[in-house]
């Protein structure tokens, strides 16, 4: 025998110990880098789901922004014309108003003009029903 030899099956056992926990620390390896794709493709298929969601988030946005804008220059449109109407309205009414105050002013000798012509009338149907052609045709 050789001197030495005996502790060699120390040295196997030793070298098999390293080759196992080599073996198992590789699979070890594969199986984290298994598990750190699968969870990298999960994230990645979350994020492209939450930017998809938030892409149309914003088209709707916008989409609603555009619309905004088309009301805020609809309603301008409608405002112009009715300030334009209005003032139509109000040189209308400026034009009419010395017509108006001069009736408002006159009402009541209107009235009183009107009150005499309707006495005035009324005496002369009294005097025509007393007229000899009126009885005659009566």
């Amino acid at each position: 025998d050789f001197k030495g030899q005996a502790n060699g099956g120390k040295v196997q056992e030793l070298l098999k110990a390293v080759l196992d926990d080599t073996a198992k620390e590789e699979a070890d390896a594969h199986k984290a880098e298994q598990d750190a794709q699968i969870d990298f493709e999960d994230r990645l298929a979350l994020l492209t789901r939450s930017a998809e969601e938030l892409g149309k988030t914003i088209t709707d946005t916008q989409k609603a922004i555009a619309d905004a804008k088309v009301k805020v220059t609809e309603n301008k449109e409608m405002k112009a014309d009715a300030e334009k109407e209005k003032k139509s309205i109000e040189e209308y009414l400026e034009d009419i108003k010395p017509q108006c105050d001069f009736i408002t002013k006159n009402l009541d000798q209107r009235k009183a003009n009107r009150a005499g012509e309707t006495k005035s009338l009324e005496k002369a149907i009294e005097l025509i029903k007393g007229t000899p052609a009126y009885k005659s045709l009566a």
